[in-house]
């Protein structure tokens, strides 16, 4: 399971960042992580030049993804992959540095002269010409919960107050990012089609997507449906949470219930595919 930016490699991260629009060539996936979490709470700006599967790896994680695309949507945050990058650093405005792990830790060697850093910068540079961009598989933050808030302003803050309570949302963790949304719609009340409407829109993710977060839900105990009658066509569907207790439970606590409600429900499925 992908773990949370390190809190270790958080002041390495901020360090790399004062270095003027610095290029980071060849992170490990935990210091992208951490990288783009500091840009995210700040005002600095960075390139990053990544393996693919690096890539691949650091933005499967939706809040580093979403963090990142923010970043990017603001002007601050490029990024771009290369294969061959065999070799971990940064080069910032007057030093090189290049990247050691330790443990569980981040280190870094300086280097200051002049000569050797400016060798750097250009190699390194030519290899950024070289990348090709990364796009990335989510919408900026704001942009979610600022077009949720815009449709329901409760629920928009419930979503803001989850995405702060998480420490991961991977599309493979128990309580996915569509789930979790989903579930913030039933928190409100929100009917099906609009929820899956604004997915959509935001380009998050579709109604055909958000109808199989509501199917799993509902088979977990968590969600249920309601009929709202229409004049004309099918009836929609209101979505509910199961139990009244969730509705006034605060984000971290609402978002560990409902994880640990689907993680029963996986080890369940798991066991009965065994027993099958």
């Amino acid at each position: 399971m992908t773990t949370p930016p390190s809190t270790r490699d958080r002041p390495l991260a901020e360090r790399l960042l004062r270095g003027g629009d610095p290029l980071v060539v060849g992170p490990p996936a935990d210091l992208v992580r951490t990288l783009v979490d500091a840009l995210y709470d700040s005002e600095a700006s960075a390139r990053l030049l990544l393996a693919d599967a690096t890539a691949a790896e650091a933005f499967a994680e939706f809040l580093t993804a979403s963090g990142a695309a923010e970043t990017v949507a603001d002007g601050r945050l490029e990024l771009r992959t290369l294969a061959g990058l065999d070799e971990s650093l940064t080069v910032g405005a007057g030093a090189a540095y290049a990247h050691v792990r330790v443990g569980d830790r981040i280190e870094t060697v300086t280097v200051a002269d002049g000569e050797t850093v400016d060798a750097v910068r250009r190699a390194n540079e030519e290899r950024w010409a070289a990348g090709a961009p990364f796009p990335l598989d989510a919408p900026p933050r704001s942009r979610l919960v600022d077009s949720l808030r815009a449709e329901r302003p409760d629920a928009g803050a419930t979503l803001a107050g989850a995405l702060d309570a998480v420490e991961t949302l991977r599309g493979d963790d128990p309580l996915d990012p569509v789930l979790l949304c989903t579930l913030v719609g039933a928190r409100h009340g929100m009917l099906s089609m609009d929820l899956g409407e604004w997915a959509g829109d935001v380009d998050f993710s579709s109604r055909t997507e958000i109808a199989r977060a509501k199917n799993r839900l509902v088979d977990a105990g968590l969600v249920e449906t309601q009929r709202v009658p229409q004049g004309v066509g099918r009836p929609r569907q209101r979505l509910v949470l199961a139990a009244d207790a969730l509705t006034e439970l605060p984000p971290a606590e609402f978002v560990a219930a409902a994880r640990a409600r689907l993680a029963g429900e996986d080890h369940v499925d798991a066991g009965s595919e065994r027993r099958g």
